[in-house]
């Protein structure tokens, strides 16, 4: 079930060759799609539509332009900072 539940949050997929990519910043849901059971899951569901290779890539996460924007100032004025 949970498993399931988890496909419904990958958004991130491509395919190059043979292989069927499905990429994730998630650490929870990279973390459940490798565990062993998940893995044989997915891997005979993937088989049922010909894709017989198929890697699980942990992407690093990308912060938006406000997100760096107020590391940035973290860094400068460190807990004086408010944001409000």
């Amino acid at each position: 079930m949970a498993l399931h539940i988890a496909c419904g949050d990958i958004t991130d997929v491509t395919k190059e060759n043979d292989i069927f990519y499905i990429n994730t910043t998630e650490d929870f849901l990279y973390d459940l799609l490798k565990s062993e059971e998940n893995y044989k899951d997915l891997k005979n569901a993937l088989n049922n539509f010909g894709i017989n290779k198929f890697e699980i890539i942990k992407k690093e996460k990308k912060l938006t332009k406000s997100q760096e924007d107020i590391l940035n100032l973290k860094n400068i004025f460190g807990d004086k900072l408010i944001i409000e």
